[in-house]
């Protein structure tokens, strides 16, 4: 027998935490029928009975319809979903904003169970309101969340949902204001340390400092950790996807195009994919810390006046900073706005937020060119992306919507303990979402470009032929990049940028594919037995973590490394890829363009479903012409004094274009703008 409970809350009120406390790894994320609000559900078993959950988005009110489209398919699921339990989730030290959705869900007439959460905050500032007079007054059943077992809180919920689907409590909840106005004077009066630190954390001048800082350390902290495990990683997916079946494969006489293919192809995909993990992993490990702290509201809040002036709330932000795991995240994520021109203008800001995927561009570059400044480049980036988001979001109000004002409302959650294990599981789900995604991009992409480089060119070399196929069909396009710094020769970076449209994690694959063959080799070493390479691996870690401490400070490790020195330590591919570009000066371009121009295909897509085919087409040709525009500019202006007539010239066609698209944005595309917009509801 199965039963059904779905969760329902304030936002910032624990319902994520809880759900996963109770669902842990048994849970999934979709989409709602119909839209595109993502839908979070699970189940666990207690002694044969199985309880299936629907975790719904954060909503203030039941009754007044307010709030974007994610409110609105709450209120929806709520009057007409199927379900057998409510289970409103209420913040303790925040009573008088969560109770008033408490007593309409009472209305409802549904059966349904109270979790209190935040308990334990509410002790130590002596808030605590009396759980069984207040359930008594209320007549529903209110369960202390805190200090409970998994087990434990999974039985308890279970025993409360059967013996409401056999006979529904009758609430009342007439005497419930008149009992809560004590409690309401009492957390009034309540001075914490929320209150103590928020005057630091968001004062108007420290407020933007610290979060700069708060975002600085983070980036720091995560490629300074991370890198410490890439190269043991690298060595042992290197031995075990790539070289052990390799080696086998030809022992026992495999055809050599087959271990090309999936030795070389799948296997060298699989180990690409292996080496961004630790990165990616630490990246989620801090913002679920700075979430789960109560820190991330502050930052919206912080970012209110700069997004206020662009016509934006600072809950803008928040879809935005989902950017940072997946563009299409944070496009779906703008429903959570209400006015559709602001939708659409933090839908133009989306794809300029640096998500995953390209962090792994980042890593791949940082690891070849940028070792002694690591984490001062992709914190550049990140920032860089949020002021092109910005400015962005500037010109197309100036030039679109000139009417759009905006007011702000952030809830502010009390500061406290992050719970590891929320944090974990948190991070968890979102590196298993990558590496189920990215993973399949980049092995299939790795796998399909090794075959395409292994088709011979249809011109001899006397011929000027190049070594492949796709090698004359690279070339051709690789003139269009020369301003960016790319080598007359690097068709690899260009072949990269094309199939990145597809997936962001696509170039990686390309690159690391394609440079390998054109430095003549798969970079194979001597077989080595399986007991040698472990022993490898653990001096490699061994010798990482006792130096964490130097690493944190250069987040590459590499500062004492001469040039000469890192340069016999890369790869032959790598290798070749330094040779292919035009100096640390033309890397750096290309990690512009990559970081700003056209959204990737599911971003795209996502694009278009939330508004029109019309505000796709502009959003991709702004971005791609602003990266085009960005790489040309970043790249002669750092090599002005090898060239400054040509600089010059290269930078003034590139401006005149970007100032030719500001003014096309009002003469060609306002006019039809509105007939465009999609509103939702």
């Amino acid at each position: 027998m199965s039963h059904h409970i779905t969760l329902v809350g304030n936002p910032n009120t624990g319902k994520t935490t809880l759900f996963n406390k109770l669902a842990g790894t048994r849970q999934k994320v979709g989409n709602w029928a119909g839209v595109t609000v993502d839908c979070k559900t699970g189940f666990f078993s207690v002694a044969g009975q199985r309880v299936d959950m629907t975790d719904l988005p954060g909503i203030y009110s039941f009754a007044t319809e307010s709030g974007g489209i994610d409110e609105s398919v709450a209120r929806h699921f709520l009057n007409k979903g199927e379900y057998d339990v409510i289970v409103n989730v209420v913040d303790a030290t925040n009573l008088k904003r969560n109770l008033k959705l408490t007593k309409e869900l009472i209305e409802l007439g549904r059966p349904m169970i109270v979790v209190m959460t935040m308990t334990d905050l509410a002790r130590k500032m002596r808030i605590m309101p009396d759980l069984e007079m207040l359930a008594e007054n209320m007549g529903i059943t209110i369960l202390d969340g805190h200090g409970l077992s998994v087990i434990d809180l999974q039985k308890q919920v279970l025993a409360l949902v059967e013996t409401l689907k056999a006979k529904p409590i009758a609430a009342q909840s007439k005497p419930v204001k008149t009992w809560l106005s004590g409690v309401m004077k009492q957390q009034a009066k309540a001075h914490n340390t929320t209150e103590f630190v928020d005057r630091i954390v968001l004062h108007p001048l420290l407020g933007i400092p610290i979060f700069l800082l708060a975002m600085y350390a983070m980036f720091a902290l995560a490629i300074g950790l991370g890198t410490l495990f890439i190269d043991p990683i690298d060595s042992f997916t290197a031995y075990w996807f790539v070289s052990f079946p390799s080696h086998w494969m030809q022992q026992v006489g495999v055809p050599h195009w087959i271990i090309i293919v999936l030795a070389n192809g799948l296997g060298g995909g699989a180990e690409l994919v292996a080496t961004f993990v630790p990165v990616i992993a630490c990246l989620y490990l801090c913002l679920s810390f700075l979430e789960d702290s109560g820190y991330m509201a502050r930052a919206a809040f912080i970012i209110d006046r700069v997004m206020l002036s662009i016509g934006l709330p600072g809950q803008a932000f928040i879809p935005l900073l989902l950017g940072f795991g997946c563009n299409v995240t944070s496009i779906m994520s703008t429903r959570s706005l209400s006015n559709p021109k602001q939708r659409m203008l933090t839908m133009a800001m989306a794809p300029f937020m640096s998500c995953s995927a390209r962090l792994a561009v980042y890593v791949m570059f940082v690891s070849v060119f940028f070792r002694d400044n690591g984490g001062s480049l992709v914190f550049g980036l990140y920032l860089l992306g949020i002021l092109m988001a910005v400015g962005t979001a500037w010109i197309f109000r100036k030039q679109l919507f000139k009417d759009v004002h905006a007011s702000s409302f952030i809830e502010m959650p009390h500061y406290h303990r992050p719970r590891w294990g929320n944090i974990v599981l948190s991070s968890w789900h979102k590196v298993r979402g990558f590496v189920i995604r990215a993973g399949k991009t980049i092995i299939v992409v790795s796998a399909i470009l090794t075959i395409l480089n292994s088709v011979p060119s249809w011109r001899s070399v006397a011929e000027g032929g190049k070594p492949s196929a796709l090698a004359e069909v690279g070339q051709v396009i690789t003139p269009a990049f020369s301003p960016i710094g790319m080598g007359d020769n690097n068709w690899p970076a260009a072949v990269g940028v094309f199939t990145g449209v597809l997936a962001k994690e696509a170039v990686v694959g390309t690159m690391d594919a394609l440079y390998s063959n054109v430095a003549g080799g798969n970079d194979q070493a001597e077989y080595i037995s399986p007991f040698a390479n472990l022993k490898a691996v653990s001096a490699i870690l061994w010798s990482n973590l006792t130096g964490a401490m130097s690493t944190l400070i250069d987040p590459l490790g590499l500062s004492a490394v001469s040039d000469a020195q890192h340069e016999e330590t890369l790869s032959l591919g790598h290798q070749k890829m330094v040779s292919l570009f035009n100096g640390w000066q033309g890397a750096f371009a290309y990690l512009v363009f990559v970081l700003l121009y056209t959204p990737c295909a599911a971003a795209i897509g996502a694009l278009v479903k939330e508004g029109g085919l019309l505000w796709t087409g502009v959003v991709t040709a702004w971005s791609t012409s602003v990266a085009y525009v960005g790489a040309v500019c970043t790249y002669q202006v750092l090599t002005f004094s090898q060239h400054p007539t040509s600089s010059l010239v290269s930078m003034g066609i590139a401006i005149a274009w970007i100032v030719l698209f500001v003014f096309g944005l009002k003469w060609w595309i306002k006019p039809t703008l509105d007939k465009n917009i999609i509103a939702r509801g």
